[in-house]
């Protein structure tokens, strides 16, 4: 159960990011100040949508941490750093260099480690 929970969290979080930056991207016309478009995007449905996704991402980890040690649970969030660049190399054709591909090789990496360090406690 708390790994559905965590994978939800992680899930509602990438695509908070993901629609708010697809949303930004839309075009608002040369004449669009800064306010304008700060005033479009805090309106926008697909916006507001994200924002959803974050309150009820904040609910499910609430409930997660109640489940499972926050020392365990808290660095399946850093998925996130990993998540969002490769959502958005895919979507948008963003740029991930060599280098950040290595940085989320990493994170990926110790979040494996950290997700077996249970059961290697378990086999002592």
């Amino acid at each position: 159960m708390v790994y559905l929970l965590i994978a939800l969290v992680l899930a509602l979080t990438v695509y908070g990011q993901l629609v708010t930056k697809a949303r930004a991207l839309v075009p608002g016309g040369p004449a669009l100040s800064k306010a304008g478009y700060l005033a479009a995007m805090f309106t926008d449905v697909h916006v507001l949508a994200g924002r959803a996704a974050a309150v009820l991402a904040s609910a499910l980890w609430f409930l997660a941490i109640e489940r499972a040690n926050l020392s365990y649970t808290y660095p399946f969030m850093a998925l996130t750093f990993a998540l969002v660049p490769i959502g958005s190399k895919l979507l948008f054709g963003e740029v991930v260099s060599p280098l950040q591909s290595a940085g989320i090789f990493l994170i990926v990496l110790g979040v494996a480690l950290n997700a077996i360090a249970p059961l290697t406690a378990i086999a002592r």
